[in-house]
């Protein structure tokens, strides 16, 4: 029988284990078990079932980590570009379009060092 080795203090499940029927095995000091088919380490025992924890947040990809990276050089050439034509500052859609042109030579390697 799959069993869920669930810590005491936290309700934590600290590890899975196979268990004969009538098997005699005492759990860990501070934990106890509970029969169950679809409980995981780490997920936590509520009282009355077994919470998965909250999935990790997903790591920021290239283009988003590069567009970051690309702002101080798009706010560089948007101030030249604006100081020689005051009469008509760079817009949104026109920043969106250098910001993408930025981060493709970004990620090409086509960049000058700053």
């Amino acid at each position: 029988m799959r069993t869920a080795v669930i810590e005491i203090s936290s309700g934590k499940v600290v590890n899975c284990i196979e268990l004969e029927p009538g098997a005699n095995w005492t759990p860990p000091t501070g934990c106890f078990v509970l029969a169950s088919a679809d409980a995981g380490p780490g997920d936590t025992w509520n009282g009355i079932l077994f919470v998965k924890p909250p999935a990790p947040p997903t790591p920021p990809t290239l283009a988003e980590q590069l567009g970051v990276l690309a702002q101080p050089m798009v706010d560089q050439i948007k101030t030249m570009l604006n100081a020689r034509n005051p009469a008509q500052p760079v817009t949104a859609l026109e920043e969106a379009a250098l910001k993408q042109k930025v981060v493709h030579l970004a990620s090409r390697g086509q960049l000058p060092a700053q």
